[in-house]
């Protein structure tokens, strides 16, 4: 892909059509593949497919953030009815033959940190919870994304089928062990931006911090607040050589 951003009608920058981000997603798996192939290695992927819940399609890909949050007070009832609808069309969406529980479905999850909780509640969870067991139920499993901070839904969280797994961006991990930890598969939490700012040692103590914390139970895989090298970030947006160290260190410590 020549150019990652294109210019509107005012010269400024915005993202790529969403044919062009599958595109490049489609190229780096088949980067991926010629590498393990060269040098022996297996592939790693926790997604055959990426989608979101039904309130967070009806946000990002028709409403908009504002126009769901207008929506929400002004026409409660389309909204309910809206996200039933959008079930079984998310269900066909994000079951594919690749599909398994090692091979999850990738969630993001994005509005339900800025709702209130008894919005949360009428809008965002009965489908959200519906729409994961309907990918249990199919093999399917699901990757959540739990971007921002869930504190406040962990207990929801936990009623989801078992062994779901969780990536967290923020939030307190004695909390989340606590509430999710035992029914659920943890991960995320470790904060991308030490990886530029701090020095090697302290890199790979929090690594070491966040292991000794989760694997002694299971249900632990360790991983990173946000994806690297792909939207989100840039190469020059870490060290390299910390992130070598980090992924060393995991490598050799992190088995359990």
């Amino acid at each position: 892909m020549k150019n990652s951003t294109a210019l509107d009608l005012k010269g400024r920058r915005f993202w790529p059509k969403p044919s062009s981000f599958v595109n490049s997603m489609a190229a780096l798996g088949e980067g991926y593949q010629q590498i393990a192939e060269k040098y022996g290695r297996s592939t790693y992927t926790m997604a055959s497919a990426a989608s979101a819940e039904p309130l967070d399609t009806l946000s990002d890909q028709l409403r908009s953030f504002s126009g769901i949050s207008k929506d929400i007070r002004r026409c409660p009832d389309k909204v309910v009815t809206a996200c039933e609808a959008l079930l079984p069309v998310c269900l066909k969406a994000d079951v594919n033959p690749a599909s398994s529980r090692y091979n999850r479905t990738f969630i993001p999850l994005h509005m339900a940190p800025y709702m209130r909780e008894k919005d949360f509640l009428k809008f965002y969870w009965p489908t959200f919870k519906a729409y994961v067991e309907g990918l249990n139920a199919a093999g399917a499993g699901a990757n959540l994304f739990v971007e921002e901070d869930w504190s406040r839904y962990l207990d929801y969280l936990n009623e989801l089928p078992e062994n779901t797994l969780m990536v967290f961006e923020y939030g307190d991990p004695k909390e989340i062990k606590a509430k999710v930890g035992g029914r659920h598969i943890v991960s995320g939490l470790y904060p991308i931006g030490l990886l530029k700012s701090g020095t090697k040692q302290a890199c790979i103590d929090k690594a070491k911090e966040l292991i000794d914390f989760f694997a002694p139970d299971g249900g632990y895989i360790f991983g990173f607040d946000k994806a690297i090298l792909r939207l989100i970030l840039r190469l020059n947006d870490i060290n390299p050589a910390n992130l070598k160290a980090v992924f060393n260190f995991v490598h050799e410590y992190g088995i359990y």
